[in-house]
């Protein structure tokens, strides 16, 4: 009975303990770059109150190193703790500048996860420098910072917890608990929202989308005929050519306006049926099809429309998915890939969407960033990741990936980096674009600062084995 008494004792403590923290208020709730942001609240009086706080750096990548650099990072007095977190990495090392740099590495398990950690740092600004080389330079790399300190409340019960996001990058989200609570926001930068203008005239606006291709029929993956009829209709705002490809082989067509038809004639096993439609702007948008064809497989044969009743059904469903809505549910049929300006967008087989309409990409122009596109249905979520492909050659090596959300504004977005191509996954519709970025540490960027140490180091590590 006394064992129970002092366990019902200790869990009442406890849940008076947690109940202690309340009346949290963040301020200002869409922070800038520069605000300091103060989190208020009640506690039991003169209560000690563990505070901490973390985000993620999406580190600028130059293959296959990535590096970050932070500049004025407040450490509150001790107690506190500092840690970076890194994943996807061959190697971390964590520098921070106290009137020299002290550098410490962490050492990295076989899934390339690291850590650095450093407790009861000297209160104080720090200029910090996170770097290494990356595991698999086909996966993004995640790095996390974390802060923690304790405060304590006055005589009344009333605690005051300040951060400061001097050093915190535009379109990070930090994450921040006090006493149990959390909460969080994202930091904001310059760049504006973006707006989009419409097109009031056609004849002297360039055309940025590429073509819509539907493909009405066929509607079948398999076929125990070799004949198989199609029908195709694109669409554009500009002049447009297709082609039609099986097997890498030109196909003939009949054309009505907007409407192609036609036949193919199927190969044992597995043929690609591919339509190629560009504009007059080099918008391109491809769609691949694949169709198997076996003798033994038993033919249901498939119910064809006329060309008109096609061209009717086509006109009356324009806001529809360019194939076959399944079960009321927007799913893509064939795999397709647009190419607009420098970006290619891959739309995969089978791919759902959340919300009806054609998936789209524009390119367009928001201030302040060197690239940027949008992507549609409109809050549209995507059951299979787009793959967004970006050429960046004639841009600088400092880069980041920003999306734009309704609520939050602009946010980092990790992206890969291989051969000047940015490549990320699209799992939301909206607004993408891309930053570069003056990251320079006497000047010399950050990457090259890695480098440099990367270098040095295997140079004191030849010379030492020289002397063995």
């Amino acid at each position: 009975m006394f064992k129970k008494m002092v366990m019902i004792l200790s869990i009442l403590m406890a849940i008076s303990s947690i109940s202690a923290i309340s009346d949290v208020e963040i301020s200002p709730e869409n922070p800038k770059i520069g605000d300091t942001i103060i989190l208020t609240g009640k506690s039991n009086p003169n209560e000690e109150i563990s505070c901490s706080a973390w985000f993620e750096i999406n580190p600028t990548i130059s293959e296959p190193y990535y590096g970050a650099l932070l500049y004025g990072v407040e450490i509150p007095e001790p107690p506190n703790n500092f840690k970076v977190t890194a994943e996807n990495v061959e190697s971390l090392s964590v520098s921070i500048k106290m009137g020299l740099w002290v550098t410490i590495s962490g050492s990295v398990d076989s899934s390339g996860n690291s850590a650095v950690s450093k407790s009861n740092v000297p209160e104080g600004e720090y200029d910090i420098k996170i770097g290494g080389k990356i595991k698999d330079t086909s996966k993004p790399v995640t790095l996390k910072v974390y802060a923690s300190t304790k405060i304590q409340a006055d005589e009344n019960g009333n605690f005051e917890y300040r951060y400061s996001t001097d050093s915190i990058d535009e379109g990070t989200t930090i994450y921040l608990t006090i006493g149990g609570v959390s909460k969080e926001v994202t930091v904001q930068g310059t760049t504006p929202a973006p707006v989009v203008t419409p097109v009031t005239n056609t004849t002297t606006t360039e055309d940025t989308t590429p073509p819509i291709i539907k493909v009405l029929a066929p509607l079948k993956s398999e076929y125990g005929v070799n004949s198989v009829e199609f029908n195709i209709v694109v669409t554009d705002d500009s002049d447009y050519d297709i082609k039609i490809y099986l097997d890498d082989k030109e196909q003939t067509y009949r054309q009505n306006g907007n409407y192609f038809s036609g036949s193919v004639y199927l190969s044992e096993g597995k043929n690609e049926l591919k339509i190629v439609a560009e504009d007059e702007y080099d918008n391109k948008n491809t769609k691949i099809v694949y169709l198997t064809y076996s003798e033994d497989l038993e033919e249901v044969t498939e119910n064809l429309d006329n060309l008109e009743d096609n061209e009717e059904t086509s006109e009356t469903s324009e806001n529809s998915n360019e194939d076959i809505l399944t079960d009321d549910k927007n799913i893509v049929l064939g795999t397709m890939i647009f190419n607009v300006g420098s970006a290619i967008l891959t739309v995969n087989d089978g791919t759902e969407i959340s919300n009806a309409g054609n998936i789209k990409i524009e390119e367009m122009e928001i201030p302040e960033t060197s690239m940027a596109y949008v992507i549609y249905p409109e809050d549209s979520e995507f059951s299979i990741p787009l793959t967004l492909e970006i050429d960046v050659f004639e841009l600088s090596d400092n880069l980041k990936v920003i999306y734009y959300d309704s609520k939050k504004g602009w946010i980092n977005t990790k992206y890969v980096l291989n051969d000047d191509t940015i490549t990320l996954n699209v799992t939301k519709s909206g607004y993408y674009a891309i930053k570069e970025t003056e990251v320079v540490e006497e000047n010399e960027s950050i990457i090259d600062t890695i480098k440099g140490f990367f270098n040095a180091f295997k140079i004191i590590i030849t010379a030492i084995f020289d002397r063995i």
